[in-house]
């Protein structure tokens, strides 16, 4: 009779569990769907492609997982992917990357310093760039089109009068904080317990254009969280899987790009809403830790992101993922207390190498 009755009392507390799970769901997805109308109405009076260059991604690593970043977000690129991440970083971290793009044609370069406050305190400070040298600069032609068919000499000789750059940077000031606690699912006498991590986080950026002799400035802010389920080994000491959730709402205000023009032109960027989950776990058998991770974002159109990372002994890694139908890879190596990581990323441009390197200490 004992037996029976534990195993009744086993199976209401897993439909319990199981319902309160459901409605947990529902409630994401009702918010993820508001969300997304008010996305889609904001889009429609924002001016597109607005600081283009802060949709590129940084980090070898994240882009080398295909961009699904945005629910891992566990190093110095958090600054970026979701701020919520600095709660939880391990230690201090510097963290850079340099890519030439588009047969050398632009450079894009980051660089970040995080550091932890407490136990699940984090700040971090980033610096984006993306330059393009040597634009050529060509005079106006004089004349009509028949003119200039009667008379050679107001022709264009092809050559440039000289040349000019773009250069576009992107500063980042970022503060995360985390809380750790056991949720309980299901009442009764002995309620399931299951270790969570929950993280907030803030990046306030200042964004700095500068086109020829035109200089154009904003401020935006991001806003990120991330909420991590995590199942314990055997000896409940060691995490043996991880699945996590994260939210990023990049330029929740619209951020407005004003130029020093004659007009004052404004560029604004649109909300961005960033989302998307991952589960990493374990692999004694192999001295390793598997990481499958996926994302969405939503700026000017929609882009989907796939992505998985293989660690082997805490020294190898192995990256691959899909944004869009662009193929990415990565691969790194660390050793102590250094890092670096290599990547191949497609575009609808051409294909760029990247190398990023990081220090843990």
């Amino acid at each position: 009779m004992l037996a029976l009755r534990i195993t009744v009392l086993f199976r209401q507390t897993l439909i319990r569990q199981l319902l309160i799970i459901l409605g947990i769901l529902m409630k994401i997805r009702k918010l993820l769907i508001i969300i997304s109308v008010w996305i889609i109405t904001s889009q429609a009076f924002a001016g597109k492609y607005a600081a283009e260059f802060l949709r590129i991604g940084i980090g070898s690593r994240a882009l080398g997982m295909g961009g699904a970043f945005v629910a891992v977000a566990d190093d110095g690129t958090a600054s970026y992917w979701n701020p919520a991440g600095l709660g939880n970083l391990p230690q201090h971290q510097i963290y850079f990357s340099h890519v030439q793009m588009f047969d050398n044609l632009a450079h894009h370069n980051f660089a970040n310093f995080s550091f932890k406050v407490g136990s699940n305190i984090g700040l971090g400070i980033s610096w984006i760039r993306l330059s393009v040298d040597n634009i050529p600069r060509y005079s106006e032609l004089k004349g009509t089109r028949y003119d200039r068919f009667l008379n050679p000499d107001l022709r264009s000789t092809g050559k440039p009068e000289g040349f000019f750059g773009d250069i576009e940077d992107a500063f980042f000031l970022s503060f995360g904080k985390g809380f750790e606690f056991d949720l309980a699912i299901s009442g009764g006498l002995m309620p399931t317990l299951i270790p969570t991590r929950f993280s907030v986080g803030i990046s306030d950026k200042y964004i700095s254009q500068k086109l020829d002799t035109a200089e154009g400035k904003g401020q935006g802010v991001d806003i990120g969280i991330k909420i991590s389920f995590i199942g314990l080994s055997s000896e409940e000491t060691v995490q043996q899987r991880n699945l996590s959730f994260g939210l990023n709402l990049q330029d929740i205000a619209e951020t407005t790009v004003i130029w020093n023009t004659s007009n004052q032109t404004q560029d604004q960027l649109p909300l961005n809403l960033l989302v998307g989950m991952s589960y990493s776990e374990r692999l004694p058998w192999l001295k390793g830790q598997i990481t499958l991770a996926l994302g969405r974002g939503n700026s000017y159109e929609s882009s989907n992101h796939w992505g998985g990372e293989f660690i082997f002994g805490n020294v190898i890694s192995l990256r691959a993922g899909v944004h869009d139908k662009n193929f990415t890879a990565d691969a790194g190596f660390k050793l102590y207390w250094f890092h670096v990581d290599y990547a191949f990323v497609s575009y609808d441009l051409g294909n760029s190498h990247r190398i990023s390197g990081g220090i843990e200490f």
